[in-house]
């Protein structure tokens, strides 16, 4: 990972970092794998979480219809999202 602040740059390993630090890592076949094993990774570095009701409207996330996670890199990349659906009711 390539760390810039303040006019200096360092280089740090992703598997050297601590677990706080969220990667999206892959091996040369592009599938997904531990930072320790990975040929590459990508920092975390913006979530954006949307809660909606069931006419899409926005909503607390304790009574949502549906939520909403997209995670980031660097640049605004784009890199994963993930929709839960509404919990089933008897």
């Amino acid at each position: 990972m390539k760390y810039a602040w303040n006019g200096s740059t360092e280089i740090w390993k992703a598997a050297e970092l601590p677990e706080s630090f969220v990667f999206r890592c892959s091996d040369a076949n592009g599938h997904s794998v531990a930072r320790g094993h990975a040929a590459w990774c990508i920092p975390v570095v913006e979530i954006e979480t949307v809660s909606v009701d069931q006419a899409g409207w926005p909503a607390e996330p304790t009574v949502a219809h549906s939520i909403s996670s997209s995670l980031y890199g660097p640049g605004h990349i784009f890199l994963e999202q993930v929709t839960s659906g509404p919990s089933s009711t008897k």
